[in-house]
């Protein structure tokens, strides 16, 4: 018993409390602070690390439009957000195998998103939309 007084000091006790209160203050802002007490637009992009948030987190959803298959080229697909949200990000695909193809162009519209692309044979385009509510 001896032997853990001679290891107690002021600064092994100060040390341990500090620990303790930081890992309860913590604790207890972790169990306490809900979404209401946080003020809009007080978090931001820099508070939220990569991975973190994804887009079923915020509510988002994807439209997708397919042309039909066909043997023209270029060929353009757009695809819409529906009233109510907007668009924040798109992107396309050619996912018709075996054929020679290149998607020239990905764009934003006002409110959805447009691709073009070129190709030989008979080949399909999709575009894609990510969707926010408003």
């Amino acid at each position: 018993m001896s032997s853990i007084r001679n290891k107690l000091t002021f600064a092994n006790v100060m040390a341990s409390i500090a620990v303790f209160a930081v890992l309860g203050g913590s604790a207890y802002a972790a169990a306490k602070i809900g979404a209401n007490d946080i003020k809009k637009n007080a978090v931001r992009t820099k508070h939220i690390k990569n991975g973190e948030v994804g887009a079923a987190d915020l509510g988002a959803v994807v439209r997708r439009t397919e042309s039909t298959a066909g043997t023209s080229s270029p060929r353009t697909e757009t695809v819409d957000c529906e009233p109510g949200e907007q668009v924040i990000a798109g992107g396309g695909g050619i996912p018709s195998p075996g054929a020679a193809h290149t998607l020239a162009r990905s764009e934003p519209l006002t409110n959805g998103w447009s691709v073009t692309a070129h190709g030989s044979g008979t080949w399909t385009l999709n575009a894609y939309a990510l969707c926010l509510e408003k």
